[in-house]
């Protein structure tokens, strides 16, 4: 569902704000600075802009960040936190590859590498597949068969229902054929939303009315197709880290008109819980989440992995790099955001037109942020990289 802004925003689209219901929790700092310093990070990539976002994660954690990375992602030699951009010249398509590993493990050798971790969803799967190979650690991921589970939509939704966690009513279609027969013999409900079982950035989302669902699902490129019902309401997020099916730390945020909310809700909390205790995840998970207009809370599809607003929530206090490197102090404290809101330049420029008495040192820390590192800032405002 994330996509890309010309403001270099690090959100999800169509994200608004949640009920007042919904409460602030302090966090608190677990990583030493000092000796994450010492660390090398390899960041393996394939596109630009959320593994750039995962490069400042890791620098701000303190290590230093190399990167490995194929044609997609050459963007990301402009920043100056990028220590050494290495050309991968493998295609990374989520497969196993044993000719991958050794290209990492080279890498690894030659930069004495401490972690490796993965700055995308391809990248993921693949290091997930070969990471027994890999001759140094890597950052926690889910086992292989969970990354699978939980990134494919209908699969997903399936293990919700079985917790008893609320999500959109499901059909599922093995072609575009079958779910052009399924309109045409009335048996949909509208409006609803057709989407590819585990595709990322909202790529292949159709939304499907009464009077021109036909139309449109004809427009389908790919197979199976998922048609969930169109739940009214408002798009919200929560992110966890998690080792052994126990959450370290949780991230739920909001966003509307340039201003990112944190946000903790025990509700949404507890069905994360369920989760990922059923299935003993290690790692970084991301969920997608519909307020209805009657406040209850509908999982839509989840993420087993980084995720596009990662920087944006090392900006409000909880750096999710961070708590997997090997440097981590033990911590049983529950982890979430200090800040609660960011605001980017569009938000910024507003608050200073209407209300300049409100804008916070937070605010110049955001601009700090964004423009202590120019070149991939531009290069994203002009859009020169293809997601």
């Amino acid at each position: 569902m994330a996509l890309r802004s010309t403001e270099l925003e690090f959100r999800h689209h169509g994200a608004s704000p949640v009920s007042s219901g919904l409460t602030n929790v302090p966090a608190t700092a677990n990583v030493s600075a000092k000796s994450a310093s010492r660390l090398r990070v390899l960041l393996l990539a394939t596109v630009f802009g959320m593994p750039y976002r995962v490069l400042r994660c890791i620098h701000g954690a303190g290590a230093s960040v190399y990167v490995l990375g194929t044609e997609g992602a050459k963007g990301l030699k402009s920043s100056r936190f990028c220590k050494d951009f290495i050309a991968n010249e493998r295609t990374v398509d989520g497969n196993f590859d044993d000719g991958l590993a050794e290209e990492i493990n080279q890498v690894v050798q030659r930069a004495a590498i401490d972690v490796v971790i993965a700055g995308d969803a391809p990248c993921t799967r693949s290091l997930i597949a070969v990471r027994d190979l890999i001759v140094a650690p890597c950052f926690p991921m889910p086992r292989l068969e969970q990354f699978d589970l939980l990134n494919n939509k209908w699969e997903f939704n399936v293990l919700c229902r079985s917790l008893g966690i609320s999500c959109p009513a499901s059909q599922a279609f093995a072609s575009k054929q079958n779910l052009l027969r399924a309109i045409d013999a009335g048996n949909l409900t509208y409006p609803a939303i057709a989407k590819p079982l585990s595709m990322h950035a909202g790529w292949g989302v159709v939304k499907l009315e009464a009077a021109t669902a036909h139309k449109w699902a004809k427009t389908i490129t790919y197979q199976p197709v998922v048609v969930q019902e169109f739940i009214e309401g408002t798009d919200i997020c929560a992110s966890v880290f998690c080792q052994g099916g126990e959450i370290q730390a949780f991230a739920g945020y909001q966003y509307r008109r340039g201003t990112y909310t944190s946000f903790f809700d025990k509700g949404v909390y507890e069905d994360i819980r369920k989760i990922i205790g059923r299935l003993k995840v290690d790692g970084i998970v991301n969920f997608d989440m519909r307020r209805a207009t009657d406040g209850r809370v509908f999982f839509v599809e989840c993420n087993p992995r980084v995720y596009w607003n990662i920087a944006t929530t090392m900006l409000a206090g909880l750096n999710f790099i961070s708590l997997g490197l090997p440097v981590r102090v033990s911590d049983s404290t529950l982890q979430t955001a200090l800040q609660p809101v960011v605001r980017f330049p569009k938000a910024l420029a507003l608050l200073a037109l209407h209300a300049p008495w409100k804008l916070g040192k937070e605010s110049w820390q955001m601009l700090k942020f964004l423009y202590s590192d120019p070149i991939p800032y531009w290069r994203e405002q002009l859009r020169l990289d293809k997601e």
